[in-house]
């Protein structure tokens, strides 16, 4: 019995995508008897744990399962430690799908359970609970935000045609995922090319409207328009600006005057230096980084090998030629020898197909 009360701990860690990060995803439930005593997720970055949440009323616990998609925290953070409560509740049994990979906790966690006298059983839907949390995984292994890039091309894997045009690459339907990936994201990208053409508002709108995004834009001297929507539409979220460290200092305390945030870093191959912009967005507690920038900002991530995860939508019935690609500054020599992606899966959306796929996946199988 213990997969349905694990596939409901997971299902509820889910209910926390919003505000949880850059936290884990964590879902728990209390069983004793055949009966669920209590159940809950992490709800917001800064407030109770899923354990503790399920934990804190006075029902009797003595001799209760818990159930719970990571390892219980066992340091004290902005809330004191799940293996604390667990213990002096009287749990006699904890489920778990895997460890906590931050050094905080990294088996602790555990090695506190067992000595206290709780016995701990691991592995419990161990890859559901490591697809959920690739973010979190990336946020402690690489130390950045877990990048997803979005693009949207034709048949031949182009964006736009060779005049830049682009408007009917996707559908109705791809746009209204794609504000679902906003949703779950908490910081949005363009570069600068994008921002003069698209003129973007880079906010969350349908389901989820209203959720403030960080909204980054990256240009290396600050030549933007004062104009554009961006800097215009607060209630988005804030905008950060990533120039070069060589910018015009003019233009700098410029665009600080006017209420916006700059950063600048080095430069890198061909632009702004990729690592020192998400090592920026790592400190603001950014764990989840949507790119939507156009060609150039595209191939410049993958370049770098800086890309988690890969949305793809693709008009099928479109061919483009000599129009701009989404890859262009990548030169394998080989098929052998070019970026692959992992679990890639297929969606049929009407007129367009989305293609999902990760370079990197994080966490022990």
């Amino acid at each position: 019995m213990t997969l349905p009360y694990m596939n409901l701990a997971l299902a509820l860690a889910r209910e926390g995508a919003l505000f949880a990060p850059p936290n884990p995803l964590v879902g728990a439930v209390v069983v004793k008897e055949g009966r669920v005593l209590s159940a809950g997720f992490h709800r917001r970055y800064g407030e109770l744990h899923a354990e503790r949440l399920c934990l804190q009323n006075d029902e009797d616990y003595s001799g209760a399962d818990l159930y719970v998609n990571m390892e219980p925290c066992c340091h004290h953070g902005k809330t004191p430690p799940c293996t604390e409560i667990i213990l002096q509740k009287g749990i006699r049994r904890v489920f778990i799908s895997h460890r906590d990979p931050n050094p905080l906790v990294a088996g602790k966690g555990v090695e506190i359970l067992r000595r206290g006298g709780v016995e701990v059983i691991e592995g419990i839907l161990q890859e559901e609970a490591l697809e959920l949390n690739q973010p979190f995984l990336c946020s402690i292994t690489r130390k950045r935000p877990y990048v997803t890039l979005k693009v949207a091309t034709s048949l031949d894997g182009r964006l736009a045609a060779h005049t830049g045009e682009s408007e009917r690459l996707s559908s109705p339907l791809s746009h209204e995922i794609v504000h679902l990936i906003r949703r779950e994201s908490d910081a949005i990208m363009v570069g600068k090319g994008t921002l003069l053409k698209d003129n973007p508002l880079l906010t969350v709108r349908g389901e989820g409207e209203g959720k403030p995004l960080l909204r980054a834009v990256l240009s290396s001297h600050l030549d933007l328009e004062e104009r554009a929507n961006l800097f215009h539409t607060p209630q988005g979220g804030d905008v950060h600006l990533f120039a070069s460290r060589e910018c015009d200092p003019h233009r700098v305390r410029l665009w600080g005057e006017r209420g916006v945030k700059v950063h600048q870093v080095g430069s890198g191959d061909g632009g702004l230096n990729l690592e020192e912009v998400l090592a920026v967005l790592q400190e603001l507690r950014t764990g989840r980084l949507l790119v939507e920038g156009g060609g150039a900002l595209a191939s410049s991530f993958l370049k770098a090998d800086l890309v988690d995860r890969l949305v793809l939508f693709m008009d099928p019935s479109t061919l483009l030629g000599d129009g701009i690609p989404f890859s262009g500054s990548l030169r394998p020599l080989s098929p052998a020898q070019g970026r692959r992606l992992k679990k890639v899966r297929f969606f049929d959306l009407d007129t367009n197909i989305l293609l999902e796929g990760f370079f990197h996946v994080y966490g022990d199988r």
